[in-house]
């Protein structure tokens, strides 16, 4: 492959900005569990914890006056530290409550604190929109300096031995002594555009990319530069990667692996798919996520291990911890796999915690109150938190308690309506605001007759009767069967990951002289799939607390409850209630991978 592979024999140029001076702080010790942006200082995403198998919301807090928000957060010593908007907020890492902001009187800065923070040394460290690295004191919040650049500095700033690294959009990076809050190499590193990803840190090295896609390796003490890598592809969006005594990125469908004194390739393969994020290096593997929705496992030497197809991009950088791996896609969806196979242990939907409306009846996909996530996730001290655009910090923890079951937000058919038979457009919104959906618990029954179902994380819906031709690649669509005249009843059924249980019914009246647009011919039912009438047209809805779910199983079509059992390694559904019967065929894989977790959406 072609690249551009330059070494620097020269000090660099000073780019002539003044920094502020005042005397030193007293520092404290970094704690142990402080954790920030992508886990260590060279941002391989690897965090030393272990979390349970399924998580529980812990907390929720809606930060005010924040219209955009999306900086991973950093947490240490027991206070969770959030960039957001014009502001700066320290939380309680037990309940989300405030124990400082900045500017202490609520007030708005000039810039926006979109950049993850750094906390080193009893400091904050965070970049802004106006131009500045501003350090703050980690227990205070008193502002206790700033360095002024030419540019934005949305770069996650890296602490190491006492100095702070951090790249901004005039183009330089920047290195600074906490002692003295001066430039430790008498000038700043100019590279060749501006620089928005965050630097890793390691061997001595600070390893950046700029916006010409140009990685740099600078030397930490002196700021003389090693070498420049230019590859053919560029750079995809995100850090490059510091691990064991290479640096890793992607560039499009490959991902290589430099060393760290010369830049030279000591390693490169290709991915079956464009990457879209930054990879993930643990102690063995690689991951990355591609375009086409696919979440890859390698060796540290190109083997493939597993890949597992989700129902959105992962573009986010992942966090893989000593027991899951963590993805966050742009449209809420959080998802822990098993990092051995790939299997979805765990996913939770984000909906907005602040909703303008109170009338959830007509819930669609246009006005589903989506909670929009640009942050990577944080995972600390066996808990993971998320920062959603919105401004809304949600803690997850293994211990937060969770006996309310999920709550359906709108049906179609509606009750009491009266619709075609042939068709039928099913579509029911769905949240739990505890442990999450665990989407092999859903079934669907039309009087004694057993719906193939699909539930699309994403929108939190539970959909059915698409047509086999529109379906995606790797799955049969099944239309449902004509109904008979009269008044029908419908019952779904949902259990979250901590096996508590919702059970809706409500019936509707079909009439087939009604001419459903733009749907297929009708498919008459069968002599054994006929489905019973029944004339009750109320709506009722029970709520129970079913055996606690056990994690793994492939997403069935529409599986009833199975007598009470729960959710088992096989993939059979049950949510603690109902009656057996035969278990529908599972959908098969999916051409792009997609043996472990969610089959692929349904089509919009």
């Amino acid at each position: 492959m072609m690249n551009s592979l330059r070494l620097f024999t020269a000090a660099t140029v000073a780019c002539g900005a003044i920094f502020l001076s005042v005397p030193c702080i007293a520092q404290t010790a970094v704690s142990s569990d402080t954790a920030f942006y992508q886990g260590d200082s060279g941002h391989s995403g690897y965090v030393h914890t272990t979390t349970p198998a399924v998580l529980s919301v812990a907390w929720q807090h809606t930060l005010p006056d924040v219209k955009t928000a999306y900086s991973t957060p950093a947490l240490s010593n027991g206070v969770l530290y959030v960039g957001a908007g014009a502001h700066v907020y320290a939380l309680n890492e037990s309940d989300g409550t405030i124990k400082w902001q900045y500017p202490a009187d609520g007030s708005a800065a000039t810039g926006q604190f979109n950049c993850p923070p750094a906390v080193a040394d009893g400091k904050v460290f965070i970049g802004s929109e106006n131009n500045n690295l501003s350090v703050f004191d980690a227990n205070t919040g008193a502002l206790l300096w700033q360095v002024p650049t030419t540019g934005t500095v949305e770069s996650a700033p890296v602490v190491s031995n006492g100095n702070v690294f951090f790249g901004s959009s005039d183009g330089y990076l920047y290195g600074i002594s906490e002692a003295t809050q001066q430039p430790v190499w008498g000038g700043e590193f100019r590279s060749g555009g501006p620089i928005f990803s965050a630097p890793a840190e390691g061997d001595g090295l600070i390893f950046f990319a700029d916006s010409s896609s140009d990685l740099y390796g600078v030397r930490e003490n002196s700021g003389v530069g090693l070498w420049t890598y230019l590859p053919t592809g560029g750079i995809s969006p995100g850090s490059p990667v510091y691990r064991g005594d290479l640096v890793y990125f992607a560039s499009g469908s490959n991902i290589f692996g430099l060393t760290t004194r010369t830049g030279s390739v000591r390693t490169s393969f290709s991915v079956p798919g464009t990457i879209v994020g930054p990879p993930t290096v643990s102690d063995q593997n690689i991951f990355v996520t591609t375009s086409d929705q696919e979440v890859y496992c390698f060796t540290l030497h190109g083997s493939m291990q597993w890949h597992t197809h989700l129902y959105d991009i992962v573009s986010l950088a992942t966090q893989i911890t000593d027991s899951y791996l963590f993805a966050t896609s742009r449209s809420g969806v959080i998802y822990a796999l098993d990092p051995q196979s790939g299997q979805i242990i765990w996913s939770y939907s984000l909906l907005k915690a602040v909703s303008t409306s109170t009338d959830k009846s007509s819930t669609s996909r246009t006005n589903l109150p989506r909670a929009q996530t640009d942050a990577a996730p944080l995972v600390a001290d066996g808990k993971l938190f998320i920062l959603t655009d919105d401004g809304t910090v949600t803690a997850f923890s293994g211990n937060a308690p969770d006996n309310i079951a999920p709550v359906v937000l709108s049906v179609n058919p509606k009750p009491d309506s009266t619709v075609a038979g042939s068709s039928i457009p099913f579509r029911v919104f769905v949240n739990d605001s505890g442990s999450g959906i665990n989407p092999s618990s859903v079934s669907l029954t039309i009087g004694g007759w057993s719906a193939p179902i699909f539930y699309n994380p994403s929108y939190s819906e539970v959909s059915v009767a698409y047509e086999k031709q529109s379906g995606n690649v790797g799955l049969s669509r099944v239309q449902l069967p004509t109904l008979p005249d009269g008044v029908q009843t419908a019952t779904l059924k949902i259990a979250d990951w901590r096996g508590n249980v919702v059970t809706k019914t409500w019936s509707f009246t079909v009439d087939n002289t009604l001419d459903p647009a733009g749907s297929l011919p009708p498919t008459p039912l069968s002599a054994d799939s006929s489905v019973p009438t029944d004339n009750n047209t109320s709506e009722n809805m029970t709520i129970g607390q079913g055996p606690t779910s056990q994690p793994g199983g492939v997403v069935q079509a529409g599986g009833p409850p199975t007598n009470g059992a729960g959710n088992n390694a096989g993939g059979q559904t049950g949510v603690g209630a109902g009656t057996s019967s035969p278990l529908p065929s599972a959908p098969p894989p999916s051409a792009g991978g997609g043996k472990f977790g969610f089959p692929p959406p349904p089509p919009i």
